[in-house]
């Protein structure tokens, strides 16, 4: 049996609408939800969310249960647990024309809660279907078991110092190479989602918007310094 959230609103592709009116009105219900949840498991290691960044509700509604907030949130609630995101990297020519906004106010979030974030890009699974599974017009089902698959090969096995991970039955085969690690591949995208966001904000562009709901300028600007900061650190890698 799986509890199920009955919440559908509409936030407009407001990070903050959804951030700080459904997100505060909802957000005990959904810990009680993940509270059951995690009371059914055998073995508790931790949390893997996956959520968008360019729209208001996946972006913004789905940030307030990693943050710490006026009630307490998951990293509060469960301190000894990883907390994983896996976000999906919204296509550059554009989904929404806040997409940088919600982007930006997202990462800037999760940099501060989360012990790792997972990217995977719309634009990259596009063309895998195209140039490498040959399909011409990639439907969403399509995308997403593309998506699904890389995110699988990442973290299959996922816990540290298992004794599986170490058991090798194909000894007639090579090792395969899955490691993973940080690296300076994501910085073009997050340099070009901050570059449009900040020529935005300066021109004050939909800021009245996110301002209306409780994100003002200062969040903004304490969402640039973090994520540029970000970068510097990458770039120092």
């Amino acid at each position: 049996m799986l509890y199920k959230f009955p919440y559908r609103k509409i936030v407009g592709n407001n990070w903050a609408y959804g951030y700080a009116v459904h997100g505060a009105a909802c957000h005990e219900a959904v810990l009680d939800v993940v509270r059951k949840e995690v009371e059914r498991c055998d073995y508790f290691k931790g949390f893997l969310a996956l959520q968008s960044l360019a729209g208001g509700t996946g972006s913004g509604l789905g940030t307030i249960g990693w943050i710490p907030t006026a009630s307490l949130g998951l990293r509060e609630l469960y301190p000894t647990s990883y907390l994983l995101n896996t976000v999906v990297w919204p296509y550059r020519s554009g989904e929404v024309i806040v997409q940088n906004y919600n982007t930006l106010l997202t990462m800037a979030c999760l940099s501060e809660s989360s012990d790792g974030v997972l990217i995977v890009e719309n634009d990259l699974a596009d063309q895998i279907c195209r140039r490498l599974l040959a399909i011409p017009t990639p439907s969403l089902h399509q995308m997403n078991q593309v998506l699904t698959n890389h995110i699988a090969a990442m973290l299959m096995p996922a816990l540290p110092f298992q004794v599986l991970l170490y058991l090798c039955v194909c000894t007639y085969a090579s090792y395969v190479s899955n490691w993973r690690s940080n690296s300076q591949a994501i910085l073009p995208q997050v340099e070009s989602m901050l570059d449009k966001a900040h020529r935005m904000f300066t021109s004050n562009a939909y800021v009245h918007q996110y301002a209306t709901h409780g994100v003002d300028a200062d969040f903004f600007q304490s969402c640039f310094l973090r994520l540029d900061q970000m970068v510097v650190n990458y770039k120092s890698l």
